[in-house]
């Protein structure tokens, strides 16, 4: 069973502990077995994806938290094209290090993230991951785009995309408490759609939390059907760490 826990190199290297991933189905593994393994091969941090819902649980070498299920939504963009604008204001962040407004902003749309939600990871832990989530999609992806909406020479939103053949995957979106309700998430992904036909590109997917149901609205909105839906569980094993 050793080869159904994934290594996860950048997470280890992260949190400084050996990180692994999993994903449980019905009739599957379980989940007793699946965190004895892990025990087992040295494992002190576990993301289990399952797509039943996991009875939360402490052991003498264990203790399971429930971060919230995600779903995945994706549009066929040939097939709404009306849809499809590319606002003036919004453009690609050129330079080399990410200032403050947009790091806050990146922050913000990380506020119903497990790696939020879990009561093991600092806060300082959580910035500090998105900030170099962001780094990492500015200057080691070169496919991948930080777009971001400015008003008056304020950067108020952001959305992040990684473009690959025949799909993009937003990463982030978030727009700024005092600018929501005036539709710029919906021209954000406008936009990244927009980019999406220049490339010859038809699809576009993006997670969002179970928990998060202005994300789920939006996506509905805007055309985005879902497609698959999985619930999350973090897992820290052998040593109650706060990372």
């Amino acid at each position: 069973m050793s080869d159904r826990i994934l290594f996860l190199k950048w997470d280890t290297n992260f949190f400084q502990c050996k990180v692994g991933k999993i994903v449980l189905k019905q009739s599957d593994i379980t989940l007793n077995a699946c965190l004895k393994l892990a025990f087992q091969e040295g494992f002190k941090f576990l993301y289990i994806f399952s797509d039943y819902i996991i009875s939360c649980q402490k052991t003498n070498f264990s203790s399971v938290f429930d971060v919230g299920g995600q779903i995945l939504f994706s549009k066929n963009l040939y097939a709404s094209p009306e849809n499809i604008v590319s606002p003036s204001n919004i453009n690609s962040f050129d330079g080399e290090t990410l200032p403050p407004d947009i790091l806050k902003l990146a922050y913000f749309s990380g506020h119903l993230s497990r790696f939020d939600i879990d009561p093991l990871i600092s806060t300082n832990r959580f910035e500090k991951m998105y900030a170099l989530w962001m780094q990492n999609t500015l200057c080691n992806k070169p496919d991948s785009e930080i777009y971001i909406y400015n008003i008056n020479n304020c950067n108020v939103a952001l959305v992040t995309a990684e473009f690959s053949k025949d799909h993009c995957t937003i990463g982030l979106i978030a727009v700024s408490a005092q600018f929501q309700g005036q539709g710029i998430a919906s021209k954000l992904l406008s936009y990244v759609q927009a980019e999406c036909i220049q490339r010859n590109i038809s699809c576009l997917n993006v997670k969002t939390q179970l928990i998060n149901h202005n994300a789920i609205s939006l996506y509905k909105k805007n055309g985005f059907a879902e497609v698959e839906r999985s619930f999350l569980y973090h897992a820290h094993l052998n040593n109650l760490h706060r990372a």
